[in-house]
């Protein structure tokens, strides 16, 4: 039986506005991520796109955008789908970090070989975000399924499933509420990447 996952980016949070790194830090949506998040729920609505089940991250940026974008719907709020978690970077200016461009390059382009202090291991986040999707997928019936999270979460998810190097994680970054469509028949393919459709006919 054919699944489709939507797996979607919280909409603009305060932290976002400001340039702040998150990871596990909590902030709550701004007020253009409530502007996205009521779009996509339009979007929804307009396409006729209905979800037999909803999780999102236990982060308020990821869980309220759930809750305005499925208004009505029971959403299973989870820390497995919780952001990587950063330590010591979380709560900072990116432009501060990045000051040290060297660390800031490695981050990007090599992130394997760079330690953030506190920092979760990213191979760890990569599988436990994994482990709960895929056992979703293996031990519920539906045929269409949401997951609201994050951007590191869903670039990890989807380097897993693509087989790409944890080098290369961040080339599937998404913008702010956009969500990227991956179906499972046993296996996964991704269908649709860092889509954005509500937001163009905004």
């Amino acid at each position: 039986m054919k699944k489709e996952l939507y797996l979607i980016r919280h909409g603009m949070s305060t932290a976002n506005q400001l340039g702040i790194i998150q990871g596990h830090d909590d902030f709550p949506l701004a007020g253009e991520g409530i502007r996205q998040s009521r779009l996509l729920q339009q979007y929804f609505i307009r396409e006729g796109i209905r979800f037999d089940l909803a999780f999102a991250s236990d982060l308020k940026r990821a869980s309220e955008t759930a809750s305005i974008a499925l208004a009505g719907l029971d959403i299973c709020c989870c820390s497995e789908l919780r952001e990587m978690g950063l330590g010591v970077w979380e709560g900072r200016k990116i432009s501060e970090v990045n000051a040290d461009s060297e660390q800031w390059e490695r981050w990007l382009n090599r992130p394997t070989q760079i330690e953030i202090e506190g920092s979760e291991n990213m191979e760890c986040a990569q599988q436990r975000v994994f482990s709960f999707i895929d056992g979703i997928c293996r031990n519920r019936s539906f045929t269409r399924a949401a997951f609201f999270t994050h951007g590191g979460v869903i670039c990890l998810f989807l380097a897993g499933i693509t087989g790409s190097h944890l080098d290369l994680t961040w080339k599937f970054g998404h913008q702010n509420s956009a969500f990227s469509v991956v179906e499972f028949d046993s296996s996964y393919s991704l269908l649709g990447f860092n889509l954005q459709p509500h937001l163009e006919s905004a």
